[in-house]
């Protein structure tokens, strides 16, 4: 957001070079996520809104047509409701200029550095558990651990049901149509 007419040098959001002087932000915006195969071959198209990073604004997909996972998927989850009190993880809220710009999801606040996150290895320590990291872990092993009882996790489940808060979340956030569909999809709703 507040990018110039080339969509650089943005006041938030900027998390893949070119960054600002300071640095890139954590890739934890809100992800608006599709799969889309050849028309006609008889494959589904795939879709989810992701928040296994982080979130930053609303989103919202509509399906021209719906039925069974072929459905309406909405995020908007305010920015105030991001954890502060995340166990040994402590505040996800990323700050700019004394304001919440994003919520880190629990795998970014581990493993995105400093002065956003911990800059721990995923591989190590819980980092594990909230990551997801294949392999080591399995799906399985990952819905029975530590983040699906994080409060992000619960946070994301409570207002935004339809949508992904962590890895392997694929119940609640993955979402399939019949080919030949078309999509709206809306930020800031």
């Amino acid at each position: 957001m507040g990018c110039d007419g080339s969509g650089n040098n943005c006041q938030v959001g900027q998390s893949v070079p070119p960054c600002l002087p300071t640095g890139c932000d954590p890739p934890a915006e809100t992800k608006v996520e599709f799969f889309f195969p050849q028309i006609n071959n008889g494959q589904d198209v795939w879709y989810d809104i992701s928040l296994v990073d982080g979130y930053s604004i609303s989103a919202e997909i509509k399906p021209s047509r719906t039925g069974g996972s072929c459905t309406n998927t909405r995020c908007a989850v305010s920015l105030d409701k991001c954890p502060r009190g995340e166990g040994e993880l402590g505040d996800l809220r990323a700050m700019k200029n004394g304001k919440t710009v994003m919520c880190l999801a629990p795998c970014k606040k581990w493993n995105y550095p400093a002065p956003f996150g911990y800059g721990r290895d995923e591989q190590q320590g819980n980092g594990k558990w909230y990551c997801c990291p294949t392999p080591p872990v399995s799906p399985q092993e990952c819905r029975n651990n530590i983040v699906v009882n994080t409060k992000y996790v619960d946070l994301v489940h409570k207002d935004c049901p339809t949508a992904y808060s962590y890895s392997y979340d694929d119940e609640a956030g993955l979402h399939n149509c019949p080919n030949n569909v078309n999509f709206e999809v809306s930020f800031c709703i």
